[in-house]
């Protein structure tokens, strides 16, 4: 059987026991992988992120947040809504 995670720890991250492949599979594809010119952000990518105030659409800071990495490196957001 293939294990990630030690089962005695405590800890509320669902995803705790395979957090350290999801760690590790981030840090890797944002090394290798360079974001085309022009980003987009739709509301469907926020579903998660906004669930409780969907009223509200995409704030100013959600798109600041998700593009706190890609600022000042002369890219075009287009966003839906």
């Amino acid at each position: 059987m293939l294990h990630f995670s030690d089962n005695n720890i405590a800890n509320d991250d669902p995803l705790i026991k395979i957090r350290s492949v999801v760690d590790k599979l981030r840090i890797s594809f944002s090394q290798s992988f360079s974001p085309y010119e022009n980003l987009c952000i739709d509301e469907s990518l926020l579903t998660d992120i906004n669930k409780n105030n969907a009223a509200l659409g995409i704030s100013g800071n959600v798109v600041m947040t998700l593009l706190q990495l890609h600022l000042g490196k002369s890219h075009t957001l287009i966003s839906d809504n």
